[in-house]
């Protein structure tokens, strides 16, 4: 079976590994060379929870033993700086987030290594057109991303019934040395009037050594128009990491008390902007011949990084779509990519959705959990098992709702 995939992140590289693993071919087109992957910008907050990292261990990708272990959830409810609500919540495993741009030029060297093509196209964009071309000699072509100057999002119209939202939040990072541990590397997770911030232990690669640290991630999650919707004009990273500084002591003391000795980890190590939720149609079709192709990843289905879905979603799919492709035995056709498609969204990345929905807009029962975890460890506890089991949140729902019943504990 041989693997054409557009893309070179978390779910492009993923498949190109399992589809190598299991003696198909795979190269991997992207616009970024393997060599220039590690010296980009931080591109994401991702945090890896057990399920996916076991894809990753399988595939001999979970590189980073030494990466900090986050155990647990730590959440607040703050107001005017004050705590006025808060619990702890324990991963049933532990978490990792180790940044991209590191993760990715490793595990494209390691692809390289084991006999994958890692094809760079700096000279043309990558467009249907180019697709169309370079497709003919491959029995799948899955696309993750739409580069600058290409149409590739056109292959893929958006799913009228899940039409596109406006970004509910305006976001910020920031990557920190000199952050306050907690004693089991919790993440803390604090719901302002303002919007939410999270402070998540981290992993940050050197470029010029290719080894790391340990590192926090500071995640600011504006609701548009308030105080903390403050990073639209600030491009220099270290104004930015002044700036998130200042707004954490002003707004968040709880979170500032941990950073009093924080310092910008890297002039690569910020990201600010916005994402617009979306969810295209699974296939898409080459123009000229009309050959059905996949999307998969964010070009697929997007979602705001609060409740660190995106890279487990995308995971998940790679794993989904590998699977079913090299236990395939006919044409890999609309119903075969439809099939492949079904599995990962209704599975994975539509609860993903609503988990991450559920946080930025609260319904009332959310607060009712809230307030019983802050008395019941196994509530908080299974708050916290929702980041790593997001089909749960519908379940946990119900029963959240319903007279008398406790929820689940996951």
């Amino acid at each position: 079976m041989r693997l054409l995939v557009v893309g070179g992140g978390e779910s492009a590289l993923q498949m190109a590994a399992h589809v190598r693993a299991g003696g198909g071919q795979a190269t991997v087109l992207t616009t970024t060379p393997p060599d220039k992957l590690a010296s980009g910008p931080v591109r994401s907050t991702q945090v890896k929870v057990w399920r996916t990292r076991e894809h990753e261990r399988g595939l001999g990708l979970d590189l980073w033993p030494e990466a900090p272990q986050i155990q647990g959830l730590w959440f607040q409810m703050v107001n005017q700086g004050q705590v006025v609500l808060e619990f702890r919540g324990q991963l049933s495993n532990p978490a990792v987030s180790v940044n991209q741009p590191h993760r990715f030029a490793a595990w494209s060297g390691l692809l390289q290594d084991r006999g994958a093509q890692i094809h760079a196209e700096t000279g043309q964009p990558i467009t249907s057109a180019y697709l169309e071309h370079v497709a003919q000699d491959y029995d799948l072509v899955v696309v993750t991303t739409a580069p600058s100057g290409s149409d590739l999002a056109n292959l893929f119209p958006l799913d009228p019934s899940q039409p596109p939202q406006a970004p509910a939040r305006h976001l910020a990072a920031v990557y920190f040395d000199g952050v306050d541990p907690t004693p089991t590397n919790d993440a803390q997770f604090t719901v302002l009037p303002e919007g939410e911030i999270l402070l998540i232990p981290a992993y940050f690669g050197d470029r010029a050594t290719g080894d790391g640290r340990p590192c926090h991630i500071v995640l600011m999650e504006a609701r548009p128009g308030t105080a903390l919707d403050a990073f639209g004009e600030v491009r220099d990273p270290d104004a930015r990491a002044d700036l998130m500084l200042r707004l954490l002591r002003d707004f968040a003391p709880n979170v500032a008390a941990r950073c009093t000795r924080a310092k910008l980890v890297d002039q690569r190590g910020t990201l600010a902007g916005a994402v617009r939720p979306t969810v295209r149609q699974p296939v898409g079709y080459l123009p000229q011949s009309g050959r059905p192709v996949a999307s998969l990843g964010d070009l697929a289905v997007s979602m705001d990084p609060l409740a660190a879905q995106g890279a487990n979603s995308a995971s998940d799919g790679a794993a989904i779509y590998a699977r079913r492709a090299l236990a395939h035995s006919g044409p890999y056709d609309e119903q075969f990519l439809a099939a492949c498609s079904a599995e990962w969204r209704q599975t994975r990345a539509y609860p993903s959705r609503q988990l991450t929905s559920m946080l930025l807009e609260p319904p009332p029962m959310v607060g009712q959990m809230l307030a019983s975890a802050a008395q019941q460890p196994e509530i908080a506890n299974s708050i916290a098992g929702l980041f790593e089991a997001p089909w749960m949140v519908e379940q946990l729902a119900n029963q959240a709702v319903a007279p008398n019943a406790a929820p689940a504990v996951g």
